[in-house]
């Protein structure tokens, strides 16, 4: 379901079904590629997408769309799925000497033995300690904290500029968030912002 969409939902209402997917498979010479062919009621033309993974190729169609129509649309870009697949890079656990994408940049990874266990900051790198194996999962729950921090800040903001109070932050649902991605870390804590007024345009909420 859509944030907004969640946002607006009236109380009591159910859930809308999500739409069937059609599962085929692709051959791409030297591999096979799984195909997930989706109808939305909202689209408009027909799109071809590969996973951000390449786990799969996606394609959307318009309610007038046929399934046939999209295995040929998709057959016909075999070449294409397959530059985008070489193309992807291998994603690798974060390393002490490595980098770590954040809010635009690109963070040295500065593991030091005599450094605290938790990350901090300082100047391009984040800095930290402890044991090197368990350098993922500190670095994952570190983005996460982060993540919150900026939610929280950013919730303040909205609630002075909307003179409201700032909700308390146990009305959060969670779902998922991370401040930003790297490639082998998995979101796991996100945290949506509920409205503190009923917004009339709901698309810059």
């Amino acid at each position: 379901m859509a944030v907004i969409d969640w946002l607006l939902r009236k109380p009591g209402a159910a859930p809308k079904s999500a739409p069937a997917i059609a599962r085929r498979t692709l051959d791409l010479g030297d591999r096979a590629l799984p195909l997930a062919i989706r109808t939305l009621g909202t689209a408009r033309r027909m799109t071809l997408r590969l996973a951000p993974d390449g786990s799969e190729a996606r394609i959307t169609l318009p309610p007038w769309g046929r399934i046939g129509e999209a295995e040929a649309f998709a057959n016909e870009r075999v070449s294409w799925l397959a530059r985008q697949l070489d193309a992807l890079q291998v994603a690798e656990p974060p390393r002490p000497g490595g980098e770590l994408p954040f809010r635009g940049e690109r963070l040295i990874i500065d593991w030091r033995h005599d450094a605290p266990r938790k990350p901090v900051l300082d100047d391009g790198a984040v800095v930290l300690g402890g044991p090197a194996a368990s350098l993922p999962a500190r670095l994952q729950r570190w983005l996460e904290s982060e993540g919150l921090r900026l939610i929280g800040e950013d919730a303040a903001g909205y609630a002075l500029t909307a003179g409201v109070p700032l909700p308390p932050r146990r009305r959060a649902r969670v779902v998922s968030f991370l401040a930003c991605s790297h490639p082998t870390l998995r979101p796991r804590v996100h945290v949506i912002r509920p409205c503190a007024t009923r917004c009339r345009r709901p698309s810059r909420c």
